[in-house]
């Protein structure tokens, strides 16, 4: 095992949540500060280190949300997490404003979960909110390439013709083939 910078010893570690469910598992120090474990947790969930705390025990971390967090970082943690049963509480107590529904919505095709994608659009988050840039979530699906995505965004009425500020639509940004194969399937159908 190499050495830490500190001179500890490198070691797996799990991670994982209150549930006892493994998230990840990262290399460090056990004994390192809370704030470089925490760093280290950020790198491999793209959790930000605000948003929750950790729990050492012999055999590893466990990572506690903030619970005291208001609703809307509750349902963004969840939808982070893929965790359908607090996105299913949190989703109907969220303000009336729709950030929180698209930093969501973003956050699950990211991290590719399909159920959370499908549960958050049979809830009601629409497909087309609109990101500061222009950009929706068909843009961003588009963007990464991920045509399983640009199916569901496109079966739940994503509009395909939405431009965002540079003038470009989600299939201007669909450079795979398979990603403009149902860009073309899809959109063909419905026009």
């Amino acid at each position: 095992m190499a050495a830490a910078e500190g001179g500890g010893e490198m070691v797996p570690l799990p991670v994982r949540k209150l549930n006892g469910e493994e998230i990840c598992q990262i290399y460090a120090d056990p004994s390192a500060p809370e704030e470089k474990l925490k760093r280290e947790v950020h790198s491999a969930t793209c959790i930000p280190a605000g948003f929750f705390s950790l729990l050492q025990s012999e055999d590893g971390l466990t990572i506690v949300l903030e619970s005291d967090r208001p609703w809307d970082k509750l349902f963004v943690d969840a939808c982070t997490f893929g965790d359908v049963p607090l996105i299913q509480s949190t989703l109907p107590l969220l303000p009336s404003t729709l950030c929180e529904e698209k930093q969501g919505l973003l956050l699950a095709i990211m991290k590719k979960c399909t159920l959370v994608v499908e549960l958050l659009l049979e809830k009601g988050v629409s497909p087309n909110l609109e990101m500061n840039d222009g950009d929706r979530a068909l843009h961003f699906a588009a963007c990464r390439k991920d045509s399983d995505f640009v199916s569901l965004l496109l079966d739940a009425r994503a509009d395909p013709t939405a431009k965002n500020c540079m003038g470009e639509t989600a299939m201007d940004n669909a450079w795979n083939e398979d990603v403009r194969g149902i860009f073309d399937l899809k959109w063909s159908n419905d026009a």
